[in-house]
């Protein structure tokens, strides 16, 4: 997902940010915590919202040898494009194979039709986007859509007769991007299905991540692709049935692993760039060329094509692993930047070898979208992913201090893994793949780039203003998502598409989840944190695990139950915020009165760190869970700092500004009216920008 616009904003809001924090500690490995004794609910009955249970054992990925995946579906498809002007589009045939992994027999296929979703302003995507996506803007004159043509089985039986568009999600009778396909006989358990099918998909001019822009073309969700058929079990389900929802205005994909053979045509003076391997290519009979490309264990296909690229290729050699060929398909405007696309590219295969584990594939391309092309930036899909520049100085850009582009290819590279292995229902869960993706961000910007730490504003490939802070981007993400006004409009779980508007889906999807990550890791150590996340991955790459298989994981891995905190921070609409409401001196008593305080509904456990004036420290050790605590302790030595945090503030507290008292001065109350304003212009900033 494009990132870019919601960086920018991130930037101009941090204007505020040496304002916001007092007393903030470096976060680093946290004490042990109080453990909860009771469930959260006896504090506030109201209902969690309600997410899939565990996925049963028994669909936990399974790998034959040789193989990454299950491999439930195939496509061998061959597909040639059209760039005249006027017609823009692409003509296609696949042969389908799809293997029934339930034990029972399936009567019918369910099909996502993707493009539909542009074919007018009536369809779901268009009625709940009205036309705007991130600031841009569907045009007038830029419609696309796809036909199925033809749809025969192998046998030859005539299925498009059959074909008939539904509408799960919403009933909106407009909508044409699910059709289901019944079937004469239904496909046994274990047993497959052929199909011959042939489509025409007239691209949209760039918009939503797929299009054209004059002769730049990005084919992203471009043919007939068969939903997720589920067994019972399989993401909690208590029965079998397809997954296949409508193309919503801030729903991603989901889809079964498999193995894509394809054949792409091309005019001769177009360069191409694709999921997979390039196996080859050969002069077709029109004039053109055709290239093959094929990817197994993959979920997807999408490919590039412009007669303005120019390469870049690197091969990438990490001892245990196999090689990877990085690619780098820039605008020619752009060439100065060639490098910088494949630095980027290494140093993010690289992190993610050593931190996550291994990338399994053998080819790397990274895309520069045409400067009209920009709707098609910041997007991922398997094996290829498209990053964007926003200025066309050429020679100057290398210069450039301020890491955007590094910034955004990290984040692509990035969904690889949670989006490309780890292939959660974005439809249903949009934080496992956004969230976990931004959080990642957080853990490895750092490491790559240090030295790019400051702030910039750039134009026209020059540095105009350095900024007196820390670049946001490259920062821990924004508190503005622990925040009332962000929490209160629901739990951080939702399918994609029950969110209010685009702003709760952008802020769920991504900085809300990440920050909660990050005041997990707090909670748990940061190494602790590292296993969980390797774990995660390891266990669940190839497979399709719920938000529950994750908070597992999380319990597994740190030896303690966490559903306490995964109620909270994800399943609710509570607000954490703890501070220190008064350090009172008895001198009569000669004690101190330390008093800590819940303002928020959220509990969390608390390890309060007092400091004296000799340099002795002390904890003050609480679950809290009532409204506020009292700790009485000796007056002396005299107590000079108090942290409700010690280890670092956790990311979903709301108010940094009281979590800290120092003997010299007490500024809370400034402090938390420069966090309001603060706060506030953010917001602002990123509804006015088109952020969310």
């Amino acid at each position: 997902m494009n990132t870019r616009t919601i960086l920018i904003a991130m930037l101009v809001a941090a204007c505020c940010a040496p304002i916001l924090t007092r007393g903030a500690q470096p976060p680093g490995t946290t004490a042990t915590v109080v453990r909860l004794p009771a469930p959260v609910e006896a504090l506030d009955p109201r209902p969690l919202a309600p997410i899939a249970a565990s996925s049963d054992p028994a669909f936990r990925p399974k790998r034959t040898p040789g193989e990454l995946s299950d491999r439930v579906v195939s496509y061998t498809m061959q597909a040639t494009l059209d760039p005249s002007p006027g017609v823009k589009s692409v003509t296609g045939k696949q042969r389908l194979t799809w293997r029934n992994p339930s034990d029972a027999p399936v009567g019918e296929l369910q099909f996502h039709l993707y493009l539909n979703a542009f074919r007018d302003r009536e369809s779901t995507f268009m009625r709940e986007s009205g036309g705007k996506l991130r600031g841009d803007i569907m045009p007038e004159d830029g419609w696309g859509n796809i036909e199925v043509t033809s749809m025969a089985t192998a046998a030859g039986e005539d299925l498009l007769p059959r074909l008939e568009f539904i509408q799960p999600d919403d009933g909106n009778v407009e909508d044409r991007t699910v059709a289901r396909v019944p079937l004469t006989t239904p496909v046994a358990p274990g047993q497959t299905i052929e199909l011959d099918m042939s489509f025409v998909s007239k691209l949209p001019k760039i918009f939503a991540r797929t299009g054209h822009a004059g002769n730049f073309f990005f084919v992203g969700q471009w043919y007939p692709k068969l939903g997720v058929y589920e067994p019972k079990g399989m993401r909690g389900r208590t029965d079998s049935g397809w997954n296949c929802h409508q193309f919503h205005a801030n729903s991603e994909f989901y889809a079964d692993f498999g193995v894509y053979d394809v054949e792409l045509t091309v005019p001769e003076n177009f360069t191409v760039g694709a999921t997979g391997a390039l196996l080859g290519g050969r002069p077709s009979p029109d004039g053109g060329v055709t290239y093959h490309y094929r990817q197994a264990d993959v979920h997807d296909f999408a490919w590039t094509a412009d007669d303005n690229f120019v390469t870049g290729e690197r091969t990438v050699s990490i001892e245990g692993a196999s090689d990877v060929k990085v690619t780098a398909l820039v605008q020619a405007e752009h060439a100065a930047t060639l490098e910088r696309h494949l630095d980027a590219s290494e140093k993010s295969l690289r992190w993610f070898h050593a931190n996550i584990g291994p990338y399994p594939y053998e080819t790397l391309t990274c895309v520069d979208p045409q400067e009209d092309g920009d709707g098609a930036g910041g997007m991922e899909y398997p094996t290829l992913i498209t990053a964007g520049i926003a200025t066309t100085s050429e020679g100057t850009l290398p210069e450039v201090d301020d890491p955007l582009l590094e910034i955004v290819i990290f984040h692509e590279f990035a969904h690889q893994y949670w989006y490309g292995m780890v292939a959660s229902n974005e439809f249903e869960e949009p934080w496992m793949d956004e969230g976990i993706t931004s959080y990642s961000e957080d853990l490895g910007l750092p490491d790559l780039w240090p030295a790019k730490r400051s702030a910039y504003v750039a134009y026209g490939g020059v540095n105009v203003l350095c900024l007196p802070f820390e670049n946001p981007a490259l920062a821990e993400f924004s508190r503005f998502a622990a925040q009332r006004s962000v929490v209160r409009r629901g739990p951080l779980i939702n399918q994609s598409w029950g969110y209010k508007g685009a702003y709760g889906y952008g802020v769920n999807a991504y900085p809300r989840p990440a920050i909660a990550l990050q005041s997990l890791r707090i909670l748990v150590g940061d190494e602790t944190m590292r296993r969980i996340l390797r774990t995660y991955f390891d266990r669940w790459k190839f497979g399709h695990p719920t938000s529950q298989d994750f908070f597992d994981v999380a319990s597994e891995v740190s030896g303690r139950d966490l559903q306490w905190y995964f109620d909270q921070a994800f399943r609710s609409d509570r607000l954490l915020d703890y501070g220190v409401q008064s350090v009172e001196t008895r001198e009569q008593q000669d004690t101190v009165d330390v008093i800590l305080e819940r303002v928020g509904d959220a509990v969390f456990p608390i390890d309060a760190r007092v400091t004296r004036a000799d340099g002795s420290m002390e904890t003050l050790s609480w679950d809290g869970r009532s409204a506020q605590r009292v700790f009485t302790i000796a007056r002396l030595p005299a107590v000079q700092r108090v942290d409700v945090y010690p280890n670092g503030s956790p990311r979903l507290d709301a108010f940094a500004t009281n979590d800290t008292w120092t003997e010299r001065t007490d500024r809370a109350g400034p402090a938390r009216l420069a966090t309001d304003c603060g706060l506030l212009f953010e917001h602002l900033t990123l509804l006015l920008l088109g952020a969310f």
